[in-house]
């Protein structure tokens, strides 16, 4: 049988906002408008609603940017595309710290 997940009085407030489909995706800012809950929050929220099971995304291309729960694979991957492009910008940042030099760095600027 399929686990239940309980979700907080915070997650199911958050959940609420959030639209099922990419027609009309919500930018967390009005999110945080809404509810009243800081942006911080709102992205932690939505990472525990992911790590439930709800297949929650974000689109960031074109007019339509915000956060929406993918219908079908279409959206999922659509969804994913800013996932990925922000885990290989991380990555990239990581690289770049990891081989700063310490001692060094600020004779390497003018």
């Amino acid at each position: 049988p399929m686990r239940k997940h309980k979700l907080t009085t915070i997650q199911r407030r958050i959940l609420r906002q959030i639209p099922e489909g990419i027609e009309r995706p919500v930018k967390i800012a009005d999110i945080v408008r809404i509810t009243r809950i800081n942006e911080r929050t709102v992205n932690r929220v939505i990472r525990q609603l992911t790590a439930k099971g709800i297949p929650v995304v974000s689109f960031r291309i074109g007019e339509n940017k915000g956060v929406f729960i993918a219908l079908n694979e279409y959206e999922r991957e659509l969804g994913l595309v800013s996932y990925t492009h922000q885990k290989n910008e991380m990555e990239r940042r990581i690289s770049d710290v990891r081989n700063a030099d310490l001692k060094h760095w600020k004779s390497k600027i003018s």
